[in-house]
């Protein structure tokens, strides 16, 4: 059964897609209303779930009443999709970061599927048998090893 973080997640995911120009603009407190929660609950699904390396920028318009804007960014305004991975690609990330890097090379179509889940498969905590304050720096290193490894096999041009 979805949350209701997972709702609001679809909901604003098909204002998306039904965007001509690729964003939206919404009012916390409307949404709040719409799924019966609290205004906090839309922050909680922005801040989480409309993320750079999920591929979103969320601009917060002061002074007017709630309202947000949730912009999908393309990777082709990024001159290469190495550029992308030095820029996003933090030095330390979680199992769920890498996965949420994954998923959006793949929505991009950078990857296919099988890369997407053999990348996801490597990233995982029970594929990375180091202690814990490493882990997520080996994760990091593996993940950027893997989408160098793709960009240098990916057709010129």
């Amino acid at each position: 059964m979805p949350t209701i973080s997972d709702m609001i997640e679809l909901h604003l995911k098909r204002l998306m897609e039904e965007a001509q120009d690729k964003h939206v603009e919404i009012i916390r407190n409307e949404l709040a209303s719409l799924f019966d929660c609290v205004p906090s609950q839309i922050n909680y699904v922005l801040t989480t779930r409309f993320t750079p390396a999920r591929g979103f920028v969320v601009e917060s318009q002061r002074g007017s009443g709630g309202h947000v804007r949730i912009r999908r960014l393309p990777l082709e305004k990024l001159t290469t999709l190495s550029d992308y991975l030095f820029m996003d690609l933090a030095p330390e990330l979680t199992q769920e970061q890498a996965r949420h890097i994954c998923e959006r090379l793949l929505h991009e179509r950078l990857i296919t599927e099988r890369e997407a889940a053999i990348m996801t498969a490597a990233t995982r905590r029970s594929s990375i048998p180091v202690p814990v304050p490493y882990r997520d720096q080996v994760r990091s290193c593996i993940l950027r090893a893997m989408i160098l490894e793709i960009v240098q096999h990916m057709p010129s041009g």
